[in-house]
């Protein structure tokens, strides 16, 4: 009959003896590390445990803290001081559980686990990381377009600026000439023209 050997071989692997061979078993070694998550049943079952585990620790943690109840003391009256646990230990054991549970029902690992077991799953991610990729490709060349366009419309602005300047310098001889002459008609009161004119200035441009 088959049976399993838990020895601790140091590379995570389990021996099973299966019927066969010279003496009638054949070991077979499976990496346990590699196959225990990507079947649904061992998963799941690893995982309950854990989440169980974890739901007992906790509640164990609550009692230690305090609130023990009747039956929790009896429970530990007659046992040695050795196995009876500590808050500190307890807290420990909590912290690892919690850890490792985590970490199974992380998004994480949901995905390297559908990226192992399942072909569509790879597909549809493959197709969905490509139109990202393309995407990003169209948004640069777009922002590359906007710099261009920016960079066309600075020097544009520099070129004119000569112009404007000039254009300023003119309007402001204008205005002084017209209210030279306003003042001349108004018998030596003195006119001012107020408005944005005003706040035209060369060195601005």
């Amino acid at each position: 009959s088959g049976g399993i050997d838990f020895g601790d071989s140091g590379d995570g692997a389990i021996a099973v003896a299966v019927d066969g061979g010279d003496d009638g078993t054949e070991k077979k070694s499976i990496r346990t590390r590699e196959t225990i998550l990507e079947f649904t049943e061992t998963r799941n079952q690893l995982t309950d445990d854990v989440l169980e585990l974890e739901g007992f620790l906790t509640q164990r943690k609550e009692e230690l803290g305090g609130e023990v109840d009747i039956t929790s003391i009896n429970q530990f009256m007659g046992a040695k001081a050795a196995a009876t646990p500590t808050m500190e230990s307890v807290t420990e054991m909590l912290k690892s559980v919690q850890s490792l549970s985590n970490k199974l029902t992380s998004p994480a690992l949901q995905q390297l686990i559908l990226i192992s077991n399942s072909s569509k799953f790879v597909e549809r991610l493959t197709r969905s990381l490509v139109e990202k990729k393309n995407r990003a490709k169209q948004f640069l060349s777009k922002l590359e377009g906007l710099e261009s366009k920016r960079t066309e419309t600075r020097n544009a602005l520099l070129d004119a600026r000569p112009k404007l300047q000039a254009l300023v310098a003119q309007t402001k001889s204008l205005q002084k000439q017209v209210e030279t002459s306003m003042t001349e008609l108004a018998k030596g009161r003195t006119v001012n023209i107020i408005g944005e004119i005003n706040n035209l200035e060369i060195d601005k441009i």
